[in-house]
């Protein structure tokens, strides 16, 4: 049996705050890889979940990054770390899902 977990808007919010946190760490630190070398071929990027904080990793090169973050609702995060209750997962590969807020409030 499972059983659902109600929460109200700022929880949701909060959520959605922890991953947009996660994310802006992620661009200063790739902006600052491609300042520093165009050798570098990947970077290990935080995971954008909800949970604060995430500890995991994520390798990607620093374009592949930018493109998922083309759209402002979109975050990257490691397999199975999706919350229902705010986002759905777009695109699922191997080393990394991209997810979508349901609505965003940047």
């Amino acid at each position: 049996m499972t059983h659902a977990i109600d929460m109200n808007d700022v929880q949701k919010q909060r959520l959605i705050d922890n991953e947009v946190i996660a994310r802006t760490n992620n661009r200063m630190a790739g902006a600052a890889m491609d300042a520093i070398s165009e050798d570098v071929d990947t970077v290990s990027f935080f995971c954008e979940c909800s949970a604060a904080p995430c500890k995991e990793h994520i390798p990607m090169s620093v374009d592949a990054y930018t493109k998922i973050h083309e759209h402002n609702s979109h975050f990257m995060i490691t397999p199975g770390h999706d919350k229902k209750l705010v986002e759905f997962v777009k695109k699922r590969t191997s080393d990394y899902w991209v997810v979508e807020k349901y609505k965003l409030r940047v």
